[in-house]
């Protein structure tokens, strides 16, 4: 390929980035959903109206609070899931975290900070780094209008949703048993609900616990 044509694709490149960031611009100018925006009938899709991409993937979407001490406890536990199933050992799992409280910008870096490696498992793309610019932090969103936390019905943090490539929530509530109400947790673990539904689903077998009561702190709405 010659100079001529290398520099034809970059411009040409370039000028997609340019259109997809004036698009996102325009629908977050419509509203103070800094996700995307409402279609006219109130309605909502996973993929389609919300800045996360349809790739065709296996979706963990976690809720957490930053202030919240479980949504920092169970941050070593997603690291390691994360790292077994996200793309950094070969597979289709996306993790992606949404805030539900405007706390503050040191308490949400702290969060950002503990679930480090789950964000290196992240593949940053221009419209990753758009958002950046809005104060996003991907694959952290902040939903602290509570569209994605209402759309989804989250309650409480930290509560996970399991959700395929049709967008179809196959499995919600808590990440395992290791809490058994607040203040109070079991010394072993022994039912890893959404580790469990996450190899069910990936191996083609059928979801044996498809939801459980998430123990945290409440969602103030």
């Amino acid at each position: 390929m010659n100079s001529n044509s290398e520099s034809y694709l970059n411009k040409k490149s370039n000028l997609a980035k340019i259109v997809m960031i004036i698009i996102i611009s325009l629908l977050n100018s419509c509203t103070n959903n800094p996700f995307g925006y409402k279609k006219p009938n109130g309605t909502y899709n996973l993929f389609e109206d919300i800045l996360i991409p349809n790739n065709n993937k296996l979706k963990v979407l976690l809720f957490l609070d930053s202030e919240c001490p479980l949504s920092i406890s169970y941050s070593q536990t997603i690291n390691k899931l994360a790292k077994k199933f996200s793309a950094c050992n070969n597979h289709n799992v996306d993790f992606l975290f949404f805030l539900t409280s405007n706390n503050s910008r040191k308490s949400i870096l702290q969060i950002k900070n503990a679930y480090k490696e789950s964000i290196e498992c992240w593949h940053t793309s221009y419209v990753d780094e758009y958002l950046e610019n809005q104060y996003q932090y991907p694959p952290f969103y902040l939903d602290f209008n509570h569209y994605i936390t209402n759309m989804i019905k989250a309650e409480t943090t930290p509560q996970c949703f399991l959700v395929d490539s049709l967008g179809k929530i196959i499995y919600s509530g808590a990440i395992d048993n290791w809490v058994v109400e607040l203040g109070r947790k079991k010394q072993y673990i022994n039912n890893h609900y959404l580790e469990n539904a996450i190899i069910q689903y990936l191996n083609g077998e059928k979801i044996e616990v498809s939801q459980t009561k998430a123990i945290g702190c409440i969602i103030q709405k």
